[in-house]
């Protein structure tokens, strides 16, 4: 069976994911390429997000939440920095807007 990737998704919904990620690895920075090889959640495991729509995503997600989540992803850098003092729970208050 074969995951067919939303490019439509809510940002929020990307974000939520990366949040329970991070709670379930216990950490709070990670890379693009772990997020595409890992089976245990995150965006791309979940919705099927192939690397350019996640990089994409995260560059705006970055951009409207930096005080949130921060990328490098220029030159050949592929982080990602979420905030440690939020939680998944607290994505879910933010709403779409």
């Amino acid at each position: 069976i074969a995951k067919v990737g939303s490019r439509n998704l809510p940002q929020i919904a990307i974000l939520y994911s990366l949040y329970e990620y991070a709670e379930h690895v216990k950490k709070h920075s990670f890379s693009v390429t772990e997020l595409l090889e890992t089976d245990e959640g995150g965006p791309a495991c979940l919705f099927g997000l192939p690397r350019d729509v996640l990089v994409r995503a995260l560059s705006g997600l970055s951009t409207q939440r930096g005080q949130i989540i921060r990328t490098e992803l220029a030159r050949g850098l592929e982080n990602i920095f979420l905030e440690p003092s939020t939680s998944s729970e607290s994505i879910l208050g933010l709403g779409n807007g």
